[in-house]
């Protein structure tokens, strides 16, 4: 990872450059107390640490790893609030699959768990998001990444609680519209929060992370589904979504040290490098990311951008396939088959498997299995190669959902029938079996990459447009497949695998032909990769720094 690639955060969009002070300006240093020197401006001395380390000697990540190997670390470990708030709300996108298997639910709604109401109930969460997936990140530039996420949260507690004491369909339409437009916005902050509190050593590590939690929260909200089974009456779907409101406890965490610095507040972007950072220190890597930071957002205001600039979206034709390729990824992220976990409930009753209770545990068991592919995923990303991950994980999707046809169509259950079957049939478990491995395949292909490969491809001056973009794109994506998948469920069964078979390796071939290798480049070396004649060729061949001999990668 080079320094540019550190300063830049590739999920976080381009602070507001107005608000930047000139350092000539800036009051003095907040780090004069700690008897450092963090005059940053080209015209002053190189700044040292605590240990008389130059700053120059930290420009190498290698150095700073070197430098840094004992002080470094992240303070935000997994059960921290910021971490629960996370789980919190991909908890409630969830918790929808759990409830749409629950007699009581659908007995109090009139509902089937298949069908165009079902589909309708499902669907308006991404349609929601549509609409507002331009708000998050407006509110996370101008108040900051902990207070837009307290607003959306509010907003979807609000949603939430229409949720769980809805009387009429009504109110559950509504409820999960506002919960959608709350988690579409809180996605635009979540991720800019975790990478920009993150340490660069790890931040690909954390970007893969952050993508696992949904997939956790899933895992939890089958869990509590499975227990609501116990539960008589309608409280038992209630309890489910009730708990959600647990997001409330998560406030309180501290804001990220680059929207402070940009807002002015130096000190305090100081502390939270130092705490978090340094563990307390001011190490190489606190001086050398707070002079990183002020570079950055210099370097912004001296180029003009501005939130949802189109102007450099697509005007060359390196940036046009860069889009082009955050675009697909959105698209082919969702459309891969992914959404059919959301409803694998619903195909379980159509292979004779009645038990709602068992029903989600299987289900529980391929969630589990998926958080442990994406956990292998994201720890091999930066070996095996995006490219790589992207062609041979469409491919095997495809197969595995081939699998899950075939072996649903030898259960012995009638085509479309929601009645359960006595005796369960080989086949029957050999479906789940495929599904389990399908399940794989996503967890280590595409679920590290939803996050990280868009942020990857787009340039500096394409990214905020970009990846809002790309947010649009992905729940357009998922609200197609959410509401088709139940209505095909109840018209054609198990045939609802046949169309994502056929796109899966669709999919497979588009990656092999347009798929840009991005694993270890800078970002000057991605910039010549996409100005080339033919960008795919151009990243497959590396160029070794030691003895100038080109290889393949």
């Amino acid at each position: 990872m080079t320094n540019a690639q550190i300063a830049d955060n590739p999920f976080s969009p381009p602070i507001t450059p107005e608000k930047v002070t000139p350092a000539s300006t800036r009051p003095e240093s907040p780090a004069a107390a700690h008897g450092t020197s963090l005059q940053l401006s080209s015209q002053h001395p190189v700044p040292t640490c605590q240990d008389g380390v130059p700053l120059e000697a930290t420009q190498s990540t290698a150095a700073v790893a070197a430098l840094d190997h004992d002080t470094a670390s992240f303070y935000i470990p997994l059960g921290s609030k910021g971490m629960i708030k996370l789980y919190c709300i991909c908890y409630a996108f969830a918790a929808m699959t759990s409830i749409n298997t629950l007699p009581s639910y659908q007995e109090y709604f009139n509902l089937s768990g298949v069908g165009v109401s079902t589909g309708l109930i499902f669907a308006l969460w991404p349609i929601a998001a549509c609409g507002t997936f331009w708000l998050g990140p407006t509110i996370s530039d101008r108040f900051g990444r902990v207070r837009a996420m307290r607003f959306c949260a509010c907003i979807f507690l609000a949603g939430t609680a229409l949720i769980a004491f809805a009387q009429n369909i009504a109110m559950l339409l509504v409820g999960r519209a506002l919960c959608g437009s709350g988690m579409c916005m809180i996605q635009a902050a979540s991720p800019a929060y975790v990478l920009e509190t993150c340490p660069p050593l790890k931040r690909g590590l954390f970007s893969g992370l952050y993508s696992t939690v949904f997939v956790v929260a899933f895992c939890i909200a089958l869990a509590i589904g499975i227990a609501a089974t116990k539960i008589p009456g309608e409280w038992g779907w209630r309890f489910v979504i009730i708990i959600t409101i647990l997001a409330v406890s998560t406030f309180f965490i501290p804001e990220t040290p680059r929207w402070l610095y940009n807002n002015d507040q130096t000190e305090e972007a100081l502390a939270v490098l130092q705490k978090y950072h340094g563990s307390g220190i001011i190490t190489p890597v606190v001086l050398m990311e707070y002079h990183q930071i002020e570079k950055s957002l210099l370097a912004a205001r001296e180029k003009g951008l501005k939130r949802w600039d189109f102007r450099n979206l697509a005007n060359t034709k390196g940036n046009r396939y860069r889009l082009m390729l955050a675009l697909v990824m959105g698209v082919f992220g969702q459309l891969s088959g992914i959404s059919l976990a959301n409803f694998f409930p619903q195909i379980l009753v159509q292979i004779g498997y009645a038990s709602p209770a068992s029903r989600l545990s299987m289900t529980l068991i391929a969630y589990v299995v998926c958080v442990l592919a994406s956990t292998t995923g994201f720890l091999i990303l930066d070996r095996v190669g995006r490219r790589r991950l992207l062609i041979v994980g469409s491919f095997a999707c495809s197969i595995c959902l081939m699998g899950c046809m075939v072996s649903a169509s030898q259960s012995g259950v009638p085509l479309g029938a929601s009645a359960p079957s006595t005796n369960l049939a080989a086949a029957s478990r050999a479906s789940i079996a495929c599904f389990v491995f399908f399940m794989v395949s996503y967890g280590i292909s595409y679920q590290p990459l939803l996050p990280t490969y868009p942020g990857e491809v787009l340039s500096t001056d394409q990214r905020s447009t970009g990846m809002g973009l790309t947010a649009l794109t992905s729940q357009l994506a998922i609200f197609i497949s959410f509401f088709a998948i139940p209505v095909a469920l109840e018209r054609i069964g198990w045939w609802v695998y046949l169309p994502f078979v056929i796109w899966t390796l669709f999919e497979g071939v588009t990656w092999y032909f347009i798929a840009v290798e991005t694993k270890g480049r800078s970002l000057e070396e991605l910039d010549a990769i996409f100005d080339s004649k033919h960008p795919v060729r151009a990243s497959l061949v590396r160029t070794s720094r030691l003895t100038g001999n080109e290889k393949a990668a």
